[in-house]
């Protein structure tokens, strides 16, 4: 607060007006554990986006366009291979469990 005094003492005064637990990191409440929240998504989309983030807006979504659309192509074009309706590893789990739900025995339990 001494340095920001020292530049600006009317953003001081206004500061030391706020309660602390609105603007200072040590303030917040101890039982939340984390205050940055990361999500792999959109991490992975801002990488994609890479030296495209400084074109114009225009540039940018049609940027954005073509890498969903070629995305969306990848897609159709691996489940083109597909043996089944269903994505190979639930196909792959189904068929496991079946296998293994063959060991099972029935067991009755009540009165009849």
């Amino acid at each position: 607060m001494k340095e920001i005094g020292a530049i600006n003492p009317a953003a001081k005064v206004w500061l030391e007006g706020i309660a602390l637990k609105h603007w200072s990191r040590f303030a917040y409440d101890p039982i939340i554990w984390c205050d940055y929240v990361t999500n792999n998504m959109f991490e992975s989309f801002n990488s994609m986006l890479g030296t495209h983030r400084a074109s114009s807006y225009l540039e940018l979504l049609e940027f954005i366009r073509r890498m969903v659309i070629s995305k969306f192509q990848e897609r159709k074009q691996e489940c083109g291979a597909w043996n089944s309706i269903l994505p190979p590893r639930v196909n792959a789990k189904i068929l496991t469990n079946g296998r293994e739900s063959r060991l099972l025995t029935i067991i009755s339990v009540g009165g009849t």
